[in-house]
């Protein structure tokens, strides 16, 4: 914690645990600074009902203006501090090693597991990929970062491309060595004539999703971070009609990474591959949050990807979030090992035979080695399937048998015999039940009586008995 965050948070005296919420904001002009902070003080004292504490309003060494203010509400016992740093500079000037909080560091040197989560919302596509080196250099942070694509395909101008050049990290190296406009071009081919085509458009769209997953695949290489990429469309008259920006995440473990992609997934209002679009906020159209694919659509992403191959469980799972759009499901490999597409799971040193194989991603299944059917073994094992399409229910597994031992044709024989008297001794059964509710149907009304009779018969026959065998010990109390 720096000097103006001790003076900030030195009023602040609670015993509840306090987390940081620090926004960054910067602007050339000095009166639009000013603009900013005073409708931000607004917005949170006059609508938000926050507490704004005292502290350093400005900072002459650093060159920023600060405010700091405490949120009404609490989650948990936590409350939440938003601290607010004006500077009227260029984002390119501003030094975040001494902006962003860093993981503090115990007696013996380590850094603690103290995590920052940094959310980067530029104008347009301004800020260098050196700069975004230093927001997520640190191994505790965890970035979103909205990349505006669409700005980039838009200004293709030499001042433009330098500019973006920079945001890939690629600034200074020839026309031909540049990697991001190869991958660009590479996907999206040529170009078509009218621009006013559906063509066009998907030839857009393919060109920006290529720059979305070369920006991820730098952040991946050059921060070693797990990345994931959300798309948002614009548009009132297609949900999918044209792209405006990317969200990147970038994060430290698979499980931030799972668990961002499994709550972006139940708020995307199509398939994960059309992401969000703001067609159905346009046209008031209300669409249920959940999971938009089924186990058997994700599981066939996965086969077309590892046909033929043998991979571990862990290789699955990077495919799964790294490559496709939708989180990782174990019950789509339980799919596909259910329809013949999975033929073997090699389990390795974890010895789970006779166990129900769950395929969750841990410590000890990620080194499982699968092994998925070739198409040709999936096309052999259609047609022995459609062949024993014509056997009736009850007689496939009694053909499989034969087929898999041939030359017991005895016992073949007589399974078939005891079968026939079986189904006799059934059928017998059923007409005799049959006949049984008929003659009960007639002869119900006259043996009413004949039931009745019966049954004040018994009640008597049994007081008979009973006096009988009781009239003894009557007697005997009697006459005590």
């Amino acid at each position: 914690m720096d000097e103006g965050e001790a003076v900030g948070l030195s009023s602040y005296n609670d015993r509840r645990e306090v987390k940081l919420v620090r926004f960054v904001l910067n602007d050339y002009e000095e009166a639009h600074v000013d603009h900013l902070r005073e409708s931000v003080d607004r917005r949170l004292t006059d609508y938000w009902k926050c507490q704004r504490l005292p502290g350093v309003e400005e900072s002459n060494s650093s060159g920023c203006a600060r405010a700091s203010y405490k949120s009404p509400c609490h989650i948990l016992n936590t409350d939440y501090i938003l601290d607010f740093q004006f500077y009227k500079a260029d984002f390119s000037q501003l030094d975040l090693n001494r902006i962003l909080p860093k993981a503090p560091r115990s007696q013996r040197g380590y850094r603690s597991a103290a995590s920052v989560f940094c959310f980067v919302d530029p104008f347009g596509f301004s800020i260098p990929f050196c700069k975004m080196q230093q927001i997520l250099g640190d191994s505790n942070r965890t970035g979103l970062i909205v990349f505006m694509v669409e700005s980039i395909n838009r200004f293709k101008g030499t001042n433009s491309r330098r500019l973006a050049d920079a945001v890939f990290g690629e600034e200074g190296q020839g026309e031909g060595d540049v990697g991001w406009r190869k991958a660009v071009d590479e996907a999206g081919g040529p170009e078509p004539e009218k621009k006013s085509s559906r063509q066009h458009t998907d030839w857009t769209n393919r060109r920006l999703e290529a720059m979305a997953s070369y920006y991820c695949e730098r952040l991946r290489k050059s921060l070693s971070k797990k990345t994931a990429k959300f798309v948002m469309h614009k548009g009132k008259s297609s949900p999918q009609k044209g792209t405006l920006f990317y969200e990147c995440f970038a994060g430290t473990t698979k499980a931030g990474q799972q668990r961002t992609k499994t709550a972006m997934q139940k708020q995307v209002q199509g398939k994960p591959e059309d992401g969000f679009s703001d067609f159905y906020a346009l046209n008031n159209i209300n669409v249920k949050q959940g999971r938009k694919t089924t186990d058997e659509e994700e599981g066939e992403v996965i086969y077309k990807h590892f046909q033929g191959k043998i991979a571990t469980l862990g290789e699955v799972e990077t495919f799964v979030l790294e490559k496709t759009p939708f989180p990782y499901h174990a019950r789509a490999l339980s799919a596909l090992k259910r329809c013949g597409k999975i033929t073997n799971v090699d389990y390795g040193h974890d010895q789970r035979e006779g166990k129900r194989c769950t395929f969750g991603a841990n410590v000890h299944s990620r080194l499982w080695k699968i092994r998925f059917a070739s198409e040709e073994e999936w096309k052999k094992r259609n047609e022995e399937e459609e062949g024993r399409k014509g056997v009736p229910p009850e007689k496939k597994g009694k053909k499989r048998a034969a087929e898999k031992n041939p030359g017991n044709e005895a016992r073949n024989k007589k399974a078939k015999v005891s079968n026939k008297t079986q189904k006799r001794t059934a059928e017998k059964k059923k007409t005799q039940i049959k006949k049984a509710k008929t003659s009960n149907r007639t002869s119900a009304p006259k043996n009413k009586k004949k039931a009745e009779e019966a049954w004040i018969q018994s009640g008597r026959d049994f007081m008979h008995k009973w006096t009988k065998k009781n009239s003894k010990a009557i007697i005997e109390s009697k006459s005590e």
